[in-house]
């Protein structure tokens, strides 16, 4: 098994030992520049916004009860039946000028032409984490199930009110599990190379598709991919350091946490918030294919 998975990672860097300067020396007088740019810009905003998406409707569904909160659990789970790239073909299909969106808005506001242009980094990042934060959310929400109610109930009775000592005791806690998810989410972001098309952004995936069927050039394809070798590797490195020796806490005698009940309006917005998610992610995108 280790030297299936190890060929093609040496075969990328024995191919260094012998450079295609001529195509080296053209993609960086020409776009090498921007594909490093774009897929660190990308892979930033997508960690960032599925820790935030993930992590957060982890910590609402684990640590709280509200209307459908147990439905809903396990419901986000199910963008993972949605592969980025066709989240993408979708959007840019809603959202372009002959679409639905700009055409009802053109409708309404009597304007000619496209409104706005979908294609951009923004719009990748927000369709890539709405494919991407289930990893995010799945590590997280098992962290938080296992952990023991003992430090949870210290911080109680020094003071802490129950969502505050959710969120200086809980989530430090699950920290291991937050950037596991984050460096399976960066991996899946920087392998991609179809989904960025959808949206004009040229990542180094991109560039490694474009050199070898585009220039005919396997030998420089390989050795450019060798960029995306070294950010997973740092990728892996950086979610080693920060996890260290850190694991999952597991459950104590006391049981787990005692959810906090959010009614009323509070109660509402939570389930708005995750079904907002999941209207976006799942919902609206499968009646868009069927």
């Amino acid at each position: 098994m280790a030297v299936a998975v190890v060929a093609p990672v040496a075969g990328v860097l024995v191919s260094l030992l012998t450079p295609t300067t001529d195509v080296w020396r053209l993609l960086w007088e020409t776009s090498l520049v921007e594909m490093v740019v774009s897929t660190f810009v990308l892979m930033i905003g997508v960690v960032a916004g599925t820790l935030v998406i993930g992590g957060g409707l982890a910590w609402l569904t684990s640590v709280h009860r509200f209307p459908w909160s147990r439905s809903l659990s396990w419901l986000l789970v199910l963008p993972l039946a949605m592969p980025a790239y066709v989240l993408g073909f979708v959007a840019i299909g809603l959202l372009d000028a002959p679409g639905p969106v700009q055409s009802l808005l053109r409708a309404l506001t009597g304007a000619d032409g496209s409104l706005f242009n979908p294609r951009s980094m923004g719009l990748a990042i927000v369709v890539f984490t709405l494919a991407l934060y289930p990893y995010v959310y799945l590590q997280a929400r098992a962290a938080l199930g296992e952990q023991s109610a003992t430090p949870y109930h210290a911080a109680r009775t020094l003071g802490l009110s129950p969502t505050a000592a959710a969120r200086r005791v809980l989530l430090p806690l699950a920290r291991p599990a937050l950037a596991a998810g984050a460096a399976l989410v960066a991996m899946e972001t920087l392998s991609d190379f179809a989904t960025v098309q959808y949206f004009n952004v040229t990542t180094i995936s991109v560039g490694v598709e474009q050199v070898w069927h585009g220039m005919f050039e396997r030998a420089a394809a390989a050795e450019l991919a060798s960029i995306v070798l070294v950010m997973a590797a740092v990728v892996i490195f950086g979610e080693r350091r920060l996890r260290g020796r850190a694991r999952y806490e597991q459950k104590g005698r006391g049981g787990g946490i005692e959810p906090i009940t959010l009614t009323g309006a509070r109660g509402w917005a939570a389930t708005a918030a995750c079904g907002m998610v999941l209207m976006l992610a799942f919902v609206i995108p499968g009646l868009q294919l069927v």
